[in-house]
Parts: C-alpha cells; sequence; structure tokens
C-alpha cells in the first residue's frame, strides 16, 4: 500500500493530454529573458503580472523552485516592464519595492488605474518571520502603494497584516478604496490545511477590505464556499470607466472553473460558472468584459514540478480566452518543454503576454518579427 501511495503521483502526472486546437503557435512566440537592474541576476516564476494606464506592466516575480539559501528561504521582486521591450529577446527590469524585514516574495499583484498617469497597485507578500533556531515560517501581508508612471517609481508602501491572511492568494481592485482578496484555503497550515487540500473541500473564502483609512479593514465576505479560490479580477469604475456590467470573477481552481459577483443584483440569471478544460491560476478581465485565464492541466504534475522532483523539470500549459460561456484555447503546451506551468496571461498594446510559477522570463506573442527569436530556437 504504501508503494502505491508514492507512486500513483507518479502515474498520475505521467498521463500527459493530447494537444488541443490553438491560436498561438509554439513557433510564433518569443522568450523575453528579464534581467534583474538591481543584481544582474536572470528573474525565473514572473507568476503574475498586471497592467498599468497606457499598456506598461508590473511583474510579481518569485521563483518557488529556488532552494532555501543558509536556511533562508529565496526572495523575489516587483518589476516595471516597459511596453517597447516586449520585442526584445532580454530587457533589463527595474525592482519597484525596496527591500523589507520578512522578505518581499510577492504572490498575486493588482493595479487600478486612477488617471493616466497614476495607478494604485496592491500586492499579496508572503513575508517570513524568524523564530530562534527555526525556519522561517509564512506571515503574508498585503502592500498598497500608489505607482507613478512618469517617475516609475512607488510611493509610501503601506502593509496591512491581519490573521485572515495567512492564505491570501490574489487580489483585485473594484474602486481605488475597495480590494477584493482570495483566501485559497481555511486552515492556515499544518494538518488542517493538507487534509482541506486532500478532500478537496470547498472552504476557500473572498474577502472585502475598505483601504479608504489606510487600514486592513475587512469588511465582508463575498464568499466562503469555494475550492481554492486563486486567481481574481474586476470589471468595475476605473477613471475612464462605465457602469455597464460590472463583477468579480474568480478561479476555483480545484473546481475548474470560474465564478462570477455581479455588483448588482442580476435577476436574469447570467451568472452561471463557466468549466474550463484544467485548473485556473491567474485570470485577466479585460475592458471589454473578455477574460483571460492561465491553466494547470495536470495539479499532480504541478506540484512535482514546484518542489523540484526528479524527472519532473517542465509542467504543463494552457492559455484560454473566455467570452459569455464560450471558452477557445489561444496556446496549449502538454508536455511544457516551450513554457513550464504558465500562471499568467495579459493582453497589451496588440501582444499577448504570458508568465510562469517557475520558468525563465516571460513569453510573448505579436513581435517585431525582424529582431525577435522564436521560443523554440
Amino acid at each position: 500500500m504504501r508503494a502505491v501511495l508514492i507512486f500513483a503521483p507518479l502515474f498520475l502526472a505521467a498521463c500527459s493530454e493530447a494537444p488541443v486546437p490553438v491560436v498561438y503557435q509554439h513557433d510564433q512566440c518569443h522568450r523575453l529573458k528579464l534581467v534583474d537592474a538591481a543584481n544582474g541576476t536572470s528573474i525565473r516564476g514572473a507568476e503574475d503580472i498586471a497592467s498599468l494606464p497606457g499598456g506598461d506592466l508590473l511583474i510579481s516575480a518569485y521563483d518557488r523552485r529556488m532552494k532555501d539559501r543558509d536556511g533562508k528561504p529565496p526572495e523575489g521582486g516587483v518589476y516595471y516592464l516597459s511596453k517597447r521591450d516586449l520585442d526584445r529577446n532580454e530587457a533589463t527590469v527595474t525592482p519597484i519595492l525596496t527591500p523589507r524585514e520578512g522578505g518581499l516574495r510577492p504572490h498575486g499583484i493588482a493595479a487600478h488605474a486612477i488617471d493616466k498617469e497614476t495607478a494604485r497597485v496592491a500586492v499579496v507578500n508572503r513575508a517570513w518571520v524568524s523564530s530562534g533556531d527555526d525556519r522561517p515560517s509564512e506571515e503574508p501581508e498585503i502592500l498598497t502603494f500608489a505607482f507613478r508612471l512618469p517617475e516609475r517609481e512607488a510611493g509610501p508602501v503601506l502593509a496591512l497584516s491581519d490573521d485572515r491572511f495567512c492564505r491570501a492568494n490574489d487580489l483585485a481592485f473594484r474602486d481605488q478604496d475597495t480590494l477584493e482578496v482570495t483566501i485559497d484555503r481555511n486552515a492556515c497550515s499544518g494538518f488542517a490545511s493538507f487534509y482541506e487540500n486532500v478532500l478537496r473541500q470547498e472552504k476557500g473564502r473572498i474577502l472585502t477590505l475598505d483601504l479608504s483609512d489606510n487600514a486592513a479593514n475587512v469588511v465582508g465576505t463575498l464568499d466562503s464556499t469555494l475550492a481554492f479560490p486563486n486567481g481574481i479580477g474586476t470589471k468595475s469604475l476605473s477613471w475612464e470607466g462605465t457602469e455597464e456590467d460590472q463583477y468579480v470573477a474568480v478561479a476555483e481552481t480545484r473546481g475548474n472553473r470560474i465564478r462570477f459577483y455581479p455588483f448588482a443584483d442580476d435577476p436574469e440569471g447570467r451568472w452561471d460558472p463557466v468549466t474550463l478544460p484544467g485548473s485556473p491560476d491567474n485570470i485577466t478581465v479585460g475592458k471589454p468584459g473578455l477574460i483571460l485565464a492561465a491553466l494547470h492541466p495536470n495539479l499532480v504534475t504541478l506540484a512535482l514540478y514546484r518542489y523540484d522532483w526528479p524527472f519532473f523539470e517542465t509542467a504543463p500549459s494552457r492559455i484560454v480566452k473566455i467570452t459569455g460561456t464560450q471558452v477557445l484555447t489561444l496556446f496549449d503546451d502538454p508536455s511544457g518543454e516551450v513554457f513550464s506551468a504558465a500562471s499568467v496571461a495579459v493582453h497589451t498594446f496588440g501582444k499577448l503576454v504570458i508568465g510562469s510559477v517557475g520558468d525563465d522570463g516571460v513569453l510573448v506573442w505579436g513581435v517585431n518579427r525582424s529582431t525577435a527569436q522564436s521560443c523554440e530556437g
């Protein structure tokens, strides 16, 4: 029985899926290597991306496959990437947050346009605290700040903490002062968390935060019966928005679906969940209401890749577009050889950009083919 428990995940992970028809072909993409301007290192694990007014990007990067160094968990960063660099083979990107006590291990990121030059940004940071000689433990916090595009600089950072943030995953703005945060599990850690995962219990939550007085005021729970809520996005009011069809969209990773929460009651019942061909990670809600979702076709393979098991150097990736109830596959990589464990996709400046849990840099479609090399090359 013990052998079965050990090798069953390996067997399930080996059952790869056949390719499906796609819009974006492997030979049409381009890998953009990202280099940290502060230390010259190559950036891996660009796992979430937020669009800024005008189309530039903020990237939340943390390589979860990196090993601890001297007992200390590795760190990542939040980086500014100009849309003008997307045609390049390599771009040096600027970290916009200074080192923090507890470290920078950014997770989900969101930006809300205040005007053409300013955005309010929020980041889930899985900071760590030391306790004697023990391995540091995670102590998640939410960082929020204003980002000025002309200076490409972050304003003063407000760090929000609450015991309920222990499993904070992703976030999205309803408006400048209202933030929705996914809490992917009810139990913070230990056996209870493991038990919740194995049994696929639907205990994840969405918390609504009021940031108007610069504090972490949890003012409501949008839902508390979700199967590992992960990515979240909103079609909401911004400096140039309208009031039509505003909603919150949430990816249920273990439910293989996206749920919708309209800002206003909808008597016609147009907000049924959309089932997806894989387990959704981060999602991006576009201005027309289109949603891009990064899917993990096989969660077992993802876990083995994430924890760097032998023989699992790649993990499959899939990107889909959701329009109403229609799901269209944009990119599919069942082997993960082109790009492993894709976790986010955004459209900007006529290009599709995807990031990953642990792969190198980002993939881009729609680049100038005279200067960019194919991602298969």
